[in-house]
């Protein structure tokens, strides 16, 4: 398995996958996340993660296996503002990672989010954060796992 950045020929398969994303939270908060009853919302998003990809502050690599993408992870860059009582510091947001279901607990994940920690290391980030939402045990554990820890807790209600 070779971790490598995105290509617009991954579209489909970054598409199929996204729907998963997107089925996943509309399960876990479906009075917030609608589940969308075609592909298009994530073929919007993933035409705009492969357009931003390949700049300096944003990255999607994927998990390509033999040919077929497995996987992948979305993580972007974000500086604090300079300011003369703060120093700035860069921090790393992975923003989805998903891997294909017959595909999980081979490493594939593991391997994704390695790359993705590598390459924001590369590009100066100093911590590297992600969000799981509530309900989310599986990945709440896989997180855990590879060393995340909580750093905040944001909490919602209606307006």
């Amino acid at each position: 398995m070779t971790i490598r950045e995105g290509r617009p020929s991954d579209r489909d398969a970054l598409v199929a996958l996204w729907s998963g994303i997107e089925a996943l939270h509309a399960r876990l908060t479906p009075d917030f996340f609608r589940s969308p009853s075609t592909d298009a919302h994530a073929a919007k998003q993933v035409g705009s993660a492969l357009a931003e990809a390949h700049g300096r502050y944003e990255t999607l690599l994927v998990a390509d296996l033999d040919g077929r993408v497995v996987g992948f992870v979305h993580v972007a860059l974000f500086d604090t503002p300079r300011s003369p009582e703060m120093v700035e510091r860069r921090r790393a947001r992975i923003e989805e990672v998903i891997v294909a279901e017959a595909e999980r607990r081979r490493g594939v994940g593991r391997r994704l989010v390695d790359g993705a920690r590598a390459w924001s290391r590369q590009r100066g980030a100093e911590q590297i954060v992600l969000t799981v939402w509530s309900g989310n045990a599986d990945a709440m554990l896989f997180y855990r796992a590879l060393g995340f820890a909580p750093v905040s807790q944001v909490l919602g209600r209606a307006p």
